[in-house]
């Protein structure tokens, strides 16, 4: 998700160079309240538009990067058309003539892939870059496209609103969690008997456990990855319904056999996911629906054409019952 948490902190976390505003030393002061929905919205501009990120987002210049993965796979993503992002239309700038995006599917040589949700905070290193295009890259090599509002999605409606469209058009989740927050010294339960104090606690952005909540509650299959020394809390922990791979932010620890393990198991119950909800539409044919579904499909048009048609049937059949009736 785009829009990020940010709490009560000072830290010595330095941005990366290409950071506006980067500072080579001193300290970062942040808010104490989460942002608001308007710092939320995209402000960085694809690969390709008129003009490149200006400011809010560091890492601006990778939100709309195409990437192909090590056995030829592409998939894309619907590119929503922005005002101010001068998108090129729904053919990916530079992609094959063959490799669309048609609405939420996309559509190479006429293979249909998978698309999943991807929980991830925005990169503010170079090193966190590399791991969330690295992880993207794998999803696609397994026929699997991620969707990240902010990232792959961007809209106009409230952030919520649409994270919930979003993962009604997919069938699993995949929450990368790495450090958004760095606090020197935290105080649990100030003031009770049971005060405690800890030190360098580091948090990832609060919009991993906003979504991952709501995948769980959509019955989506979730796969949780955590850069290691986070705090483990909430939907991050591993005592729930799912196993928490917790890896080093390198690309490395994405091709390691646990992880690929790991990976191959929750591609299974996506793909179980897809066929369970129509995702993979079995093939129907007249014999097999019912009336109430077959006229269901029909149009507004299609249907006053039926209705016509069998309207000057009964008249029809009316008009030979009378003159047959009358010849008698």
């Amino acid at each position: 998700m785009l829009g990020d948490y940010a709490g009560v902190l000072t830290h010595p976390v330095v941005p990366s160079a290409h950071s506006p505003g980067h500072r080579s030393a001193g300290q970062e002061r942040v808010a104490a309240t989460p942002q608001s929905d308007a710092s939320r919205l995209p402000v960085s501009r694809g690969v390709g538009s008129p003009s490149s990120s200006q400011g809010g987002t560091p890492c601006g210049q990778h939100a709309r990067r195409g990437l192909t993965s090590r056995n030829g796979y592409e998939a894309l993503r619907n590119v929503t058309r922005q005002p101010d992002h001068g998108y090129g239309g729904t053919v990916k700038r530079g992609a094959p003539k063959n490799q669309l995006t048609l609405g939420a599917s996309s559509v190479r040589g006429g293979n249909m892939a998978t698309e999943v949700f991807l929980s991830v905070g925005r990169t503010y290193t170079d090193e966190q870059e590399r791991f969330v295009s690295a992880l993207e890259a794998q999803l696609r090599a397994v026929a699997l496209v991620p969707r990240t509002v902010g990232r792959s999605d961007f809209s106009s409606s409230a952030p919520l609103k649409r994270i919930a469209e979003v993962l009604d058009e997919c069938h699993g989740t995949v929450v990368v969690a790495f450090e958004r927050t760095r606090a020197d010294v935290v105080v649990d339960r100030p003031g009770s008997p049971s005060e405690a104090r800890h030190v360098g606690v580091r948090l990832p952005t609060v919009w991993n456990q906003i979504e991952a909540s709501m995948s769980y509650a959509k019955h989506l299959p979730l796969l949780v990855i955590v850069q290691h020394g986070l705090k483990d809390e909430g939907l991050l922990e591993s005592r729930y319904d799912w196993y928490v791979q917790w890896v080093d932010l390198n690309e490395k620890a994405l091709g390691s056999v646990e992880f690929q393990g790991v990976l191959s198991d929750w591609r299974k119950r996506v793909g179980v996911h897809a066929t369970s909800t129509g995702g993979a539409a079995p093939n129907l044919t007249p014999d097999d629906l019912t009336l109430q579904q077959i006229l269901g499909a029909l149009t507004v048009r299609q249907a006053w054409v039926g209705g016509g048609a069998i309207v000057t049937a009964l008249g029809a059949v009316a008009t030979i019952a009378y003159r047959l009736g009358a010849g008698a």
